[in-house]
């Protein structure tokens, strides 16, 4: 199957505590420039959590994709999403960012 990258962009999130996608929405992807790796998603939290923000999940929390159901299955909880450094998409990732965000997640397990 091939399926373009724009397609994935109005997937729902679907987190280990069953909430059906209540943790957002993918919007976009973090492409590394040197070897076009893709290490993070860009979620837009829902609404009922908080004021929608965006935050950003490493690709190793990617546990399934369901093509057909439209979800990205994530080995994290919705509150570890909502609880996540919000991302400013003005400003670029600097690397204090991607250290603040390894710190957030390093207290979950892959």
């Amino acid at each position: 199957m091939v399926i373009s990258l724009t397609e994935l962009k109005s997937y729902r999130i679907e987190t280990v505590d069953g909430d059906g996608g209540e943790a957002g929405t993918l919007k976009d992807f973090v492409v590394e420039h040197e070897t076009w790796a893709i290490p993070y998603l860009v979620i837009e939290t829902n609404a009922s959590a908080q004021v929608p923000r965006r935050v950003l999940v490493a690709t190793d929390y990617v546990q399934r994709v369901d093509w057909l159901g439209k979800s990205i299955e994530v080995s994290l909880s919705t509150d570890d999403i909502i609880g996540s450094p919000a991302l400013v998409s003005e400003e670029p990732i600097t690397p204090e960012f991607e250290h603040s965000l390894r710190e957030y997640y390093d207290r979950y397990s892959r």
